[in-house]
């Protein structure tokens, strides 16, 4: 009786943990990526929700911060690749002008996502372009898969 019971409690701590670990919440972080002239650079910081995005629904992307220069005519493209299937997805916003030490946001939305969605093989691309479009970016920011890192 004993060794079943302590065969059950050692049990219910490996489930326990086990199923803990599952739900750990990882989030999408985005990290500056090359711009040809870093004297222009404008850091901006960029969230997504849901997070991770669900399969066959809309995902937002939030690109924020604040002017640390004034800005005109800017514009946001955000590129969504997925390495498994064949999907791509572009979408573009407009910032308005804004002083130097004001806020900016803007969101994007992109989707629908496919439904066999993998994450862990999903690349995000945020540029900020101001503007002329073909000019290189002003503004760069990147979500790598964890093995495309």
């Amino acid at each position: 009786m004993k060794q079943k019971f302590i065969f059950a409690f050692i049990l219910l701590i490996v489930l326990s943990v086990s199923f803990a670990i599952s739900l750990e919440k990882r989030s999408t972080e985005f990290q500056p990526c090359y711009i040809v002239n870093e004297t222009l650079r404008i850091d901006f910081n960029v969230k997504i929700s849901t997070d991770p995005p669900t399969p066959g629904q809309n995902f937002t992307i939030n690109n924020f911060g604040n002017a640390t220069r004034s800005i005109e005519n800017s514009t946001i493209f955000v590129s969504i690749v997925m390495f498994d299937i064949p999907y791509c997805n572009y979408s573009r916003s407009f910032i308005p002008p804004t002083e130097i030490g004001g806020q900016f946001n803007t969101i994007n939305t992109a989707g629908p996502l496919p439904q066999f969605i993998n994450f862990n093989t999903t690349y995000i691309q945020v540029r900020w372009y101001e503007k002329i479009e073909d000019l290189p970016p002003v503004g760069c920011s990147q979500y790598n898969p964890p093995h495309f890192g």
